[in-house]
């Protein structure tokens, strides 16, 4: 039975029916991360419980039931030049699964290729061999701005040029992350390449360059274990590939070779963001020769050494800086940081023994003199997570520094008690996002009564989305509910995959022990607004069961 509301979210939440957007977010996943296709979850292991499923639209039985004493207006009474106008507001699902199917003249009017923007293409052995997917791209060609292409299995790979017109002009945005030849080994739990497509083909490679001149953000994946398969990236660093790019994601690279790494530090391009998701990065010795030192603003590495923590204060005008596994970083590393005053967005995890207490306090301090010109004079977000470092001295210097801090993600810091945590609630009153995940049980009670428990009116007044998964307090959801209950604007995640939501039955409140409606719409709100960025890194909301 599909309920027909679940507070405190609003209808549009309900019913799962595959409405995504490409995100706003520079460092969104990829489309096949953030929202994978029911038969290819098995080649993105992570997201399996965040799986899209063939378009079906629910409708509520109560709306199905026609009211007699009601005249329906003839849609085809509308003039063609007010449907198109309707029809630019909607989800391509609604108009090829929808529209499409109501009346011949609907369906004639729909083949304008203007309403076909953005569009997530899914490529199955049997629309290549027909060419279904070609003639509608090249139909669409010169009106697509941002392209998502995925395929059904790896040997669609060899084949896959086809599907592309000779140009598509207008496309600025390319996510072809699903390129990438993966698939998972069940029983050992690791990825394995096939060995009949270990490459992205040279035939498809030419036909991505001169198919998208204008390109300005590509996202796409390529796994390279071996220094035999590293030639499949030369093709992105060539001098006359994608002249105007922007914005560069790289997943699933574990490894450069010293050809690569030499490519891309001389590729003449005026980089505006740089990521490295789960992939290792080449090493930032030769900065000196990147074009785009100064131009960079958003820098993502998945694994950071010492000669990246280094190199990286050359970025001067970095406002995003996230920075994955920082075992090897030291006090000075993070003193070094400091010159970037510009940030805004700070992600750092797990620091190493070489980071001490009063180095992570020290970073978190303002300097009395020329504050302007040192970070974190203009930190809005923050993610230090997993970091045994970050305890009250350094909440202290926090609150002191950056009392308008917007995003808080302190996520598995050993060092949180009850008293930082008191800290944290009572000064930060402009927090939308906080995550409080992973905490150990000192963070229980303090003054008898758990921080969270009596909140004043002022204190987490701003919270969209408040996160403790595995925390201390789990085990009693009560007064979480009781908190959400008070705040309703505010969504309360106690576990993944799941938010606090309940029903009315007569004068009853019920909270329903799952989530029953589209958790990956919801995600798909949040990933647009400021912040979240801070709470969605591997314990997010959609987590894997």
């Amino acid at each position: 039975m599909i309920p027909t509301q679940i507070f405190p979210l609003p209808l549009k939440y309900i019913t799962v029916d595959g409405r995504y957007r490409f995100g706003k977010r520079s460092d969104a996943f990829t489309l096949l991360e953030q929202y994978p296709i029911s038969e290819l979850s098995s080649r993105i292991w992570r997201y399996a419980s965040r799986r899209v499923y063939w378009h079906v639209r629910h409708i509520p039985a109560s709306q199905l039931t026609l009211d007699a004493t009601k005249k329906i207006y003839n849609g085809d009474d509308l003039p063609d030049v007010i449907l198109r106008t309707i029809f630019k507001y909607l989800h391509p699902l609604d108009l090829i699964h929808g529209c499409s199917k109501v009346s011949q003249r609907w369906n004639r009017l729909l083949r304008a290729p203007s309403l076909y923007r953005d569009l997530r293409i899914f490529v199955r052995k049997e629309s290549l061999d027909c060419g279904d997917v070609r003639r509608f791209l090249e139909r669409v060609r010169n009106h697509v701005v941002k392209l998502c292409v995925v395929y059904s299995s790896p040997e669609l790979i060899n084949a896959l040029h086809t599907i592309f017109p000779d140009c598509m002009p207008n496309v600025i945005h390319l996510d072809i992350a699903s390129f990438e030849p993966v698939h998972l080994c069940h029983r050992s739990i690791a990825f394995h390449l096939y060995h009949s497509s270990a490459h992205v083909p040279s035939i498809l490679a030419n036909k991505i360059l001169n198919c998208f001149p204008n390109l300005e953000t590509l996202k796409i994946a390529i796994v390279s274990r071996r220094m035999a398969s590293q030639d499949q990236l030369m093709w992105i660093f060539a001098d006359s590939a994608f002249p105007r790019l922007r914005r560069l994601m790289l997943s699933y690279v574990d490894e450069f070779s010293s050809n690569i790494s030499n490519s891309f530090f001389s590729w003449n391009r005026s980089l505006e963001v740089l990521i490295f998701r789960n992939a290792v990065s080449p090493r930032f010795r030769s900065l000196s020769n990147a074009s785009y030192s100064l131009t960079l603003k958003e820098l993502h590495l998945e694994i950071v050494d010492a000669s990246d923590a280094v190199a990286i204060k050359e970025f001067r005008n970095l406002t995003t800086l996230s920075l994955g596994c920082c075992w090897q970083l030291s006090d000075d590393h993070l003193n070094r940081l400091k010159e970037l005053y510009k940030i805004e967005h700070l992600h750092l995890s797990s620091l190493g023994d070489d980071v001490s207490m009063t180095g992570l306090a020290n970073f978190l301090q303002l300097p009395t003199h020329d504050a302007h010109h040192f970070f974190p004079y203009r930190l809005k977000y923050l993610r230090i997570s997993h970091c045994e470092q970050f305890a009250l001295e350094a909440v202290k210097r926090l609150i002191q520094s950056c009392p308008n801090l917007e995003s808080l993600n302190i996520a598995g810091d050993s060092q949180i008690g009850s008293a930082e945590l008191c800290l944290i609630i009572s000064n930060l009153r402009k927090l939308r996002f906080v995550d409080l995940s992973y905490l150990d049980d000192n963070i229980g009670d303090y003054g008898n009564e758990w921080a969270l428990q009596n909140l004043r009116d002022n204190e987490l007044a701003c919270v969209r989305l408040l996160q403790l998964h595995s925390t201390h307090q789990q085990k009693d959801e009560t007064i979480l509910q009781a908190i959400n209950m008070k705040r309703p604007r505010m969504l309360i995640s106690p576990r993944p995959n799941y938010l606090i939501n309940w029903k009315f039955v007569g004068d009853c409140t019920v909270f329903n022990e799952e989530f029953e409606g589209d958790l990956n719409a919801v995600l798909n709100d949040l990933n647009d607004e400021p912040g979240f960025c801070c709470i969605d890194d591997y314990h997010a909301l959609g987590r894997q069961k």
